[in-house]
Order: structure tokens, then sequence, then C-alpha cells
């Protein structure tokens, strides 16, 4: 565990009080990160208030739409439709180690995904094209191959787009399979996005959408 720099749970756990030591431990370490999951919606209303004893430690939180709204709606937010206006205000919750902004990641099947950061007034999204659908084998562990693309990529300090580019290339690729399983062919996610468009401030929308092709950084 010392030698770990990043964990990763969700809601689904024999035990809160080792996850909630797990993530305190990590708060006081300047090169960990502990990174959370809320992995369904009936979690986060029977495990409500164990989350709420997390939240402060969490350095990256990923979420669907309806995730985040029950945890809105149970947790007394302000914001409870907006999905931006949602992760920027679970971003921008109290947080123990001030030195790592948290980290919001809202994902969705109309192949959107929602990332706020805490400190910034503004929520970004990026649309990808999906998959079609005959390529389509096996959708099992997709959402766990997202959290590791991206994952990935924070250890390598890379920025947000390219944690999210790595993130949707995972998840397509395991889709792609039988059961969860790792590819044989080296990784290749030109042209993974369409668009991606910044709010510039909560509660306040953007109506123009920036188109910024993908310059692909692997060999």
């Amino acid at each position: 565990m010392e030698n770990a720099l990043l964990y990763y749970t969700t809601c689904y756990t024999h035990s809160w009080d080792a996850i909630l030591e797990l993530a305190q431990y990590s708060s006081k370490c300047t090169n960990k990160i502990f990174a959370f999951n809320f992995a369904s919606r009936d979690s986060v209303t029977n495990c409500k208030d164990r989350i709420q004893q997390l939240m402060p430690f969490v350095d990256i939180l990923f979420c669907n739409p309806r995730e985040a709204q029950v945890f809105a709606e149970t947790q007394g937010l302000r914001n409870k439709k907006d999905r931006y206006q949602i992760s920027a205000e679970i971003a921008s919750m109290e947080k123990v180690d001030k030195k790592r902004p948290r980290q919001v990641v809202i994902t969705d099947k109309q192949f959107e995904i929602c990332v706020a950061i805490q400190g910034e007034k503004k929520s970004y999204r990026f649309k990808y094209k999906p998959l079609e659908k005959s390529m389509i084998v096996d959708v099992s562990g997709s959402g766990d191959a997202f959290v590791g693309g991206y994952l990935s990529q924070i250890l390598l300090e890379n920025p947000i787009k390219t944690c999210v580019q790595y993130a949707v290339y995972a998840s397509k690729e395991v889709m792609q399979l039988e059961g969860c399983g790792v590819p044989m062919k080296g990784p290749n996610i030109n042209h993974v996005f369409e668009s991606v468009q910044s709010k510039e401030s909560i509660g306040q929308r953007s109506s123009s959408i920036t188109t910024l092709p993908f310059e692909p950084s692997i060999d």
C-alpha cells in the first residue's frame, strides 16, 4: 500500500472503514491519489452517510448523470438537474488535501463526458464518436476500462483532454472483445473527439462549440 501512487475503489465494498482509512492516508501523502466511483444510484442513496464521510478525501470522482443527480438530492446540493452545475458543485465541496484540486468526471451513454475541476468556474464537455453497433461484442468491463484509461494518464500528469481520450479509447477497445480483456494491438486513438465545449461559469451556458481534432502523441 505504501508503494502505490493511486488508489481506486467504489461503493461496492466489504469495509467502509478500510476505505475511509485508505482515503485519509492518501490525503496525508504528497504523491498519492484517491479515486472513487459511485457505481450505482442505489449505492449513492443507501451509503449516503458513508459517502459524506469519504468525500473530503476524494481526489477524483467518477459517476454517471443519474448518480450525480441522486447525490445532489441526498446531499442537499443547490443544483439538482444540470450535470454541469452538479459536477462543478461537487468539485467545489470541502476537501482535506488543498494541494490537489478535485476532479469530477461524469460519463453519459449519449457519447458525452463532463469534467469539472475544483477551483475552476467552468466545467468541460467532451463529445466523441460512438462505436458502431456492429463492432460491439460485449460491454462487460467497459466502464472499468474507461476509468483505467483516465487514471493511467493522470499518473503520467497529462492534461484532462488526454485523460478523456485514453479513457474513451480503452472503453471502446474492451467493448470489441468477448469478456473483459486487453487487446493485443497497440493503441490507435485518432479522431476520438467530435468537439469539446467549456462552460465559463456555474449556471452560465455557452452556445459555441469549438472543434479540436486530436493529434496523437503515442508512438
